[in-house]
């Protein structure tokens, strides 16, 4: 009894789990694992002539990881929930905003997955020698940034960037994305002997990567709304 009762008061009042806690990391950790796994796909296909290997390391397995945590993160958040005030958690806490961008980074990541598997397709056609190329490269790599910033500040407990700045980026990268592969270029993309169905492969790819696009948006304003919420430290103000 004495054993037991000395790891009660171990674990309640000398190095306490709170599952507040264990929450906040899961959700900072999905938006690396994200960002990683979005860096390896795009890596993996414009570093190996437009033909993607099934076995290449692109950190697809977080994805699975994020698809598959629903059931955790809830029980989580239901156990936040009723614990006392500790830090900056406790009563109060918008735990139902941390469960909407737990979702919608599901989602992010099945649609992360749906952009692997058009990259990894016999029927796509090589980008590398194009245009879009650079510009897929390009609007990878802000994705991948602006993952991996949005994490930090939730981890930091700091406000994000507003969300009208981070709206007027990607509507930004959107229309670069179109133009590079408007119905203009379509023949130099996929070629002038093409057929139908490798300017099919390409408008699947495009739809896709701005559903990518979209999402990150949406979860850009979700974690501003968080911030305000849960009161996070003021944002300094950076010029990039």
């Amino acid at each position: 009894m004495m054993g037991i009762t000395i790891c009660y008061i171990i674990s309640l009042l000398v190095l306490p789990v709170w599952a507040s806690d264990e929450l906040h990391k899961s959700i900072v950790s999905k938006f690396d694992k994200l960002a990683n796994s979005i860096e390896g796909c795009m890596e993996d296909y414009f570093k190996s002539d437009g033909k993607t290997d099934t076995k290449a390391s692109s950190n697809l397995g977080g994805c699975m990881s994020v698809i598959y945590s629903k059931a955790a993160d809830e029980a989580l958040a239901n156990f936040a929930i009723w614990e006392p005030w500790h830090g900056r958690f406790g009563y109060g806490y918008p735990y139902n905003k941390c469960l909407r961008i737990l979702e919608l980074l599901r989602e992010l990541a099945a649609s992360t997955l749906s952009l692997q598997s058009c990259l990894k397709s016999k029927l796509q056609p090589s980008l590398l020698s194009t245009r879009a190329a650079e510009t897929c490269q390009v609007i990878s790599e802000m994705l991948v940034f602006m993952l991996r910033e949005l994490g930090e500040d939730i981890f930091n407990m700091r406000m994000c960037r507003p969300h009208d700045i981070v709206a007027v980026r990607i509507e930004s990268l959107k229309t670069e994305l179109a133009t590079a592969v408007s119905a203009s270029n379509l023949s130099t993309l996929v070629g002038v002997n093409s057929t139908m169905r490798d300017g099919l492969s390409v408008a699947s790819f495009v739809f896709v990567f701005m559903e990518v696009l979209e999402k990150v948006e949406v979860i850009s304003k979700e974690v501003e709304e968080l911030g305000k919420l849960a009161r996070f430290e003021k944002r300094e103000l950076m010029l990039h």
